[in-house]
């Protein structure tokens, strides 16, 4: 496919683009043709589109995935808009007080993806340091099993030695990890 010399901000440029791209989806025998444009293009090309229904039936427009993304963090920023999340951003020096409110509307991209990036590892750190200490439980829980399985099968020799490193052993997993201990 040659490229087009004309302008992607013309109504022309785009509906020559629609043409094209329908034939190559027709050559490539596809019931559909699916096009990919950033916001500006896509809006002209659904206003096309949506003029002329009968010629464009097969097409399907889809936004970048660059517009999805702000839409989606755009989305998430209003969601947590309220909840201390502005003030804990300023707070940790991520962004400043006079942009975090353009930053939360989607205008500065770069600064809004640093920002969600941040908040997203200072969220997931508490998860990890839970799931790290759920599997250390794990470990202590079958130390204890084990434990468990060889008082039972030993004779009484030892048993008292054994049995308080059990409790030991018993104490150090119920202590400390109480909510993520579940008893079978």
């Amino acid at each position: 496919m040659e490229p087009l010399s004309q302008p992607i901000t013309e109504h022309s440029t785009v509906q020559e683009v629609l043409k094209i791209s329908q034939e190559a989806g027709k050559a490539a025998d596809q019931k559909f043709t699916c096009i990919t444009f950033d916001l500006a293009v896509a809006k002209m090309a659904y206003s096309l589109v949506w003029q002329d229904k009968i010629l464009y039936n097969d097409v399907i427009i889809h936004l970048g995935v660059f517009h999805i993304l702000c839409a989606y963090l755009k989305a998430i920023g209003k969601m947590m808009c309220g909840s201390g999340f502005e003030e804990v951003v300023i707070e940790c020096k991520t962004c400043a007080t006079g942009s975090i409110e353009k930053v939360i509307r989607d205008k500065h991209y770069n600064r809004l993806l640093r920002v969600h990036k941040t908040v997203l590892e200072a969220l997931e750190r508490p998860l990890f340091s839970a799931l790290q200490q759920r599997l250390q439980v794990g470990s202590l829980v079958e130390m204890a099993k084990e434990e468990l399985k060889d008082v039972s099968n030993s004779n009484n020799t030892n048993c008292d030695e054994r049995r308080s490193s059990l409790k030991e052993l018993l104490n150090v997993i119920f202590s400390s990890n109480r909510m993520f201990v579940t008893v079978s």
